[in-house]
């Protein structure tokens, strides 16, 4: 869906990044990967309840799971990455040695809605 929704220059797949590592998915624009995105199954981050994201990594499956994406967005050279649970969107912008999380969008989020942040990290 979103390959038809951003246009032929956007290549969202499986496809691997040459890096070590595999995303469960890559975003290529004109070729170039410009995003990964990592996909959990909802019970992987049940456990983080109201927390945010800074207090849920003190917890060991927090640290593994922001650990994970972060390193595919450094040994990628990346700034930008997104992590889900499909139901749940967390938006990540790496600056050098500091990732900054946004706060989480429900897939049922209207303002803005979900396919909207996609297209507006791209």
């Amino acid at each position: 869906m979103l390959n038809k929704l951003m246009g032929s220059d956007y290549n969202f797949s499986k496809r691997p990044p040459t890096s070590p590592g595999i995303p469960d998915f890559t975003c290529h624009l004109v070729g170039s990967l410009i995003l990964v995105i990592e996909a959990k199954r909802k019970h992987v981050l049940e456990d983080m309840g109201e927390q945010t994201f800074p207090e849920f990594y003190n917890t060991s499956k927090g640290k593994d799971v922001i650990q994970q994406i972060y390193n595919y967005m450094g040994g990628n050279e990346l700034r930008y990455g997104i992590l889900t649970t499909y139901d749940n969107h967390w938006f990540l912008c790496r600056e050098h040695t500091k990732l900054w999380i946004s706060k989480t969008l429900s897939l049922e989020s209207e303002s803005p809605p979900v396919l909207k942040a996609y297209a507006y990290l791209t």
